[in-house]
C-alpha cells in the first residue's frame, strides 16, 4: 500500500529531521489516508505545536474533520489555516481539494474561500 510505505519513509526522514514540518505534515497525510484518525490527529497537533504560524497543522487537522464529515470543526481548522497563511493563502488549491467536497456548498466555505467552481 502506497500509504504504508509513505508512511514507513516519512518515520526515516523525521528521524534524522524531527522537525521537518512538511514531513510531520506528510506523517499526518499518510495516517489519514490509512484511516488512523487518532494518530493523525496526534501528528497534526504536534505540527501544530512545533509551529504556531505554519498553515501546515490546521490544514491537516481541516483534512482530518472532513474525512469524519465534521464540517463545522472543518471550517474552524480551515480558517486558521487561512489566517496562518496570511497572504500565501491558496485559495484555488483549496477550493479544489477533494478533502472538502461535502461543504463546497456552504455559504462559510464560499465565504472562507471565495468563488468555488
Amino acid at each position: 500500500d502506497d500509504a504504508v510505505t509513505a508512511l514507513t519513509s516519512i518515520n526515516t526522514v523525521l528521524q534524522s529531521q524531527p522537525k521537518s514540518l512538511e514531513a510531520l505534515y506528510l506523517k499526518g497525510s499518510a495516517l489519514l489516508a490509512l484511516n488512523k484518525y487518532s494518530e493523525a490527529q496526534g501528528a497534526f497537533e504536534k505540527l501544530v505545536e512545533a509551529a504556531r504560524g505554519s498553515s501546515l497543522g490546521p490544514y491537516g487537522l481541516a483534512r482530518l474533520a472532513a474525512a469524519q464529515s465534521r464540517s463545522t470543526d472543518t471550517l474552524m481548522y480551515l480558517r486558521a489555516a487561512k489566517v496562518a497563511s496570511g497572504k500565501n493563502w491558496a485559495a484555488a488549491q483549496v477550493a479544489v481539494d477533494p478533502a472538502f467536497d461535502f461543504v463546497k456548498n456552504t455559504s462559510e466555505f464560499r465565504d472562507l474561500v471565495g468563488v468555488v467552481r
